[in-house]
């Protein structure tokens, strides 16, 4: 990541965003000033981490400002960025409640100018909290592929084990087929000499006839049984040798699993109902699963911009932008696109589950919750 990030100052108030841009001109290089949300991408470096910089008039007017940006931007979901509102000190208050929803990462008291000195220190910690949401995102993602290769140790061991159990058991079958096969010569030998067969010819020799069938059984039969006999203990001997070498993988794949178990897989619970956000985070981390809550596609895309879930439980009537609506964004986002998400929904008509599996849902989860049903899925989706 650059150490120099991409400064955008967002504005309804052009002498404002100069004196914010001279400020933080010296550290961290010239920033760029973006009024309109409809242009907010052209004013960007999608190659450098963000921190944008909302200087209105109000802090009503940033934030319609950046709920204007998720409307209309298609690149503001994917870009890591965080946001620092300017307000005066009669809106502090309504400003740390913003912070506080996710809204917004930070807030400066910028007016009076007395307070102009913090500026350059929020944007240093929200450099350093872009960084930090990367390493832990590795480290969620490396977490996650640990749990899989642990997993491939039981695997591994198991087939060898019953590869093993498969050449012994062919070993043993072809040693019980040579004594077989000359047991069966000597049956169908004394047939014959026995007058067994009415049309065929008389032996006269019947000595004979035991010596040549005994030749035949040692000489042909014999030697191709204890061909393919031998022919099975280089697979055994391979299979030990291969149990030998790969133990010490196999322990240190065991050792990550085990470290990597301190990292719980991660669900977003997006819904309105605080109460039922409650129910879902009470039966879920019961479950061992780290629990993020959002009230609206804004708070949730808040979230998903600081770390990357591994599930997401999504209600369908959310407000402002309903969630078949969020699902289909998320769908069409590389950076999203493979995170399952659910939909948990009161209505089970048939319409809305069309429109939610167009849109990219994995499944459904119809209210009143059932418990049961609620870990089954997404145990399925996270094992995936």
């Amino acid at each position: 990541m650059s150490s120099r990030p991409c400064l955008v100052i967002a504005t309804d108030v052009a002498p404002d965003a100069d004196l914010v841009r001279r400020l933080l001109a010296d550290e961290y290089g010239a920033a760029r000033l973006s009024a309109d949300p409809e242009d907010f991408e052209r004013d960007l470096d999608p190659g450098q981490p963000l921190v944008l910089i909302l200087a209105f008039r109000s802090v009503q007017e940033a934030e319609r400002y950046y709920l204007g940006l998720y409307r209309r931007s298609t690149l503001i979901h994917t870009l890591p960025h965080r946001t620092i509102v300017l307000c005066a000190a009669e809106e502090v208050r309504d400003a740390y409640a913003l912070c506080k929803k996710n809204y917004f990462d930070d807030y400066v008291l910028f007016w009076p100018l007395a307070h102009e000195a913090r500026l350059p220190m929020s944007v240093h910690l929200a450099m350093r909290a872009l960084v930090d949401s990367q390493l832990g995102a590795q480290l969620h993602r490396v977490s996650a592929q640990a749990r899989r290769v642990g997993e491939l140790g039981p695997v591994l061991e198991a087939q060898i084990a019953a590869g093993g159990a498969h050449a012994e058991n062919a070993r043993r079958s072809m040693q019980e087929a040579q004594a077989g096969v000359g047991d069966a010569l000597d049956r169908f030998s004394a047939r014959i000499l026995g007058g067994a067969f009415d049309d065929a010819p008389g032996v006269h020799n019947p000595d004979k006839v035991r010596r040549e069938i005994g030749r035949v059984n040692a000489e042909d039969v014999q030697p191709i049984l204890r061909g393919v006999t031998e022919a099975a203990q280089p697979i055994q001997q391979w299979m030990g040798a291969l149990m030998k070498e790969v133990a010490p993988q196999i322990e240190a794949a065991r050792e990550i699993a085990d470290a990597a178990k301190d990292v719980l897989p991660v669900v977003l619970i997006v819904d309105d109902d605080e109460f039922q956000r409650r129910i879902i985070d009470r039966i879920l981390s019961g479950e061992h699963y780290e629990i993020l809550q959002a009230a609206s596609g804004a708070e949730a895309f808040a979230v998903l911009r600081r770390c990357r879930p591994d599930l997401i439980l999504m209600d369908i009537q959310l407000p402002g932008t309903d969630g078949i609506s969020i699902t289909r964004l998320l769908n069409s986002t590389q950076r999203y696109r493979e995170i399952p998400v659910i939909m948990v929904t009161g209505h089970s008509g048939k319409q809305v589950l069309v429109d939610s599996r167009a849109a990219g849902a994995v499944d459904f989860i119809v209210k009143p919750l059932d418990r049961e049903t609620l870990i089954r899925k997404v145990a399925k989706y996270l094992a995936r």
